[in-house]
């Protein structure tokens, strides 16, 4: 039976601080123990309250731990904390049974000048701000040349993070359990220039070609300044996270409801 549980909220959302309180309230009740920072590697789940940034945040956090995360959804979009607060209780009695089941999320491995970072989401090759000139970007994959990107920057999506920046630039939706990363321009001057789904085994590698301020940004958290000749290596990562997943809906109705498709339809009947 599990009986440790770290948890993670938006302290800035006023509805997750209340969420967590009536959290602790009710797992306590249940004799479930709430661990400080200090006890963190005693968990035998997580709890992460906030929208996908507060759980994309929190995977590097917990990512080593290799414990069951369930993120309840008091952000926006919610395709990462996708357990709604009304059926959170519920949940929270299913896992105490160990009667759940969790999907995994894999992360990339970024690689410069010999750093190693991952992110769930994506790394991103981007010109510094809407004034600057494009980038040159080389792209090879197994040392074989790719293409050369003349355009605002480049994205590297996990299929986590297809539902993210680079959902936004026109990129595809990737179904999670897929082995695959997205290599997706932003903004390219050749017209021609389309996101590009290429396997995981893939190794891909970026090189700066102009002297156009750039950075590699990756989850949000890393902005590395690169300069013309730089190289980026990117591979998919040995690290995963594993989310915990809701009894009432699936992958696929998580995107019908945030992206609300069939709306119109559901409007007209």
């Amino acid at each position: 039976m599990l009986k440790n549980v770290y948890i993670i909220y938006n302290t800035d959302k006023i509805e997750a601080i209340k969420f967590y309180k009536e959290s602790c309230e009710y797992l306590q009740k249940k004799n479930i123990n709430i661990l400080s920072e200090e006890n963190i590697d005693k968990a035998d789940f997580f709890i992460v309250i906030g929208g996908d940034g507060t759980l994309l945040h929190a995977s590097h956090k917990i990512y080593k731990y290799k414990k069951p995360i369930l993120g309840i959804n008091k952000g926006n979009l919610g395709f990462l904390t996708e357990i709604k607060s009304e059926e959170a209780f519920q949940m929270y009695d299913e896992i105490l049974k160990n009667n759940f089941t969790v999907t995994k999320r894999k992360f990339i491995k970024v690689t410069y000048n010999n750093r190693e970072i991952i992110g769930l989401n994506e790394a991103v090759i981007a010109k510094d701000g809407i004034n600057s000139k494009m980038i040159n970007v080389t792209a090879k994959i197994d040392n074989k040349y790719l293409t050369t990107y003349r355009a605002d920057g480049v994205i590297i999506a996990t299929p986590t993070g297809s539902t993210a920046y680079s959902l936004s630039v026109g990129g595809p939706i990737i179904s999670p359990e897929l082995d695959v990363m997205i290599i997706n321009p932003i903004a390219p001057h050749t017209l021609t220039a389309r996101p590009l789904i290429v396997d995981n085994k893939k190794k891909i590698e970026f090189k700066i070609e102009n002297n156009t301020k750039t950075y590699l940004l990756v989850d949000g958290r890393e902005n590395i300044a690169l300069n013309c000749n730089d190289k980026i290596e990117i591979t998919m990562s040995d690290e995963y996270i594993e989310l915990i997943e809701s009894k009432n809906r699936d992958y696929y109705s998580v995107l019908r409801e945030k992206l609300k498709w069939g709306d119109m339809h559901a409007k007209r009947t």
